[in-house]
């Protein structure tokens, strides 16, 4: 509403525009931060011996 009302009705239709975007890599984010933290760990346990694709 703000930035509707001081800004112009352009500007609130680029904020709800690119609202759903900024939803969206929010929500994809975290599941790509846990996704390559476990790829990490898994290749440098990997490297060190400490685990094998066997035992998997």
């Amino acid at each position: 509403m703000i930035v509707g009302r001081f800004i112009g009705p352009d500007a609130w239709a680029a904020v709800v525009a690119s609202s759903s975007i900024f939803d969206l890599v929010i929500g994809i984010c975290p599941w790509c931060w846990k996704m390559v933290w476990g790829l990490l760990l898994h290749v440098i346990m990997v490297r060190k011996n400490m685990i094998s694709f066997v035992n998997l």
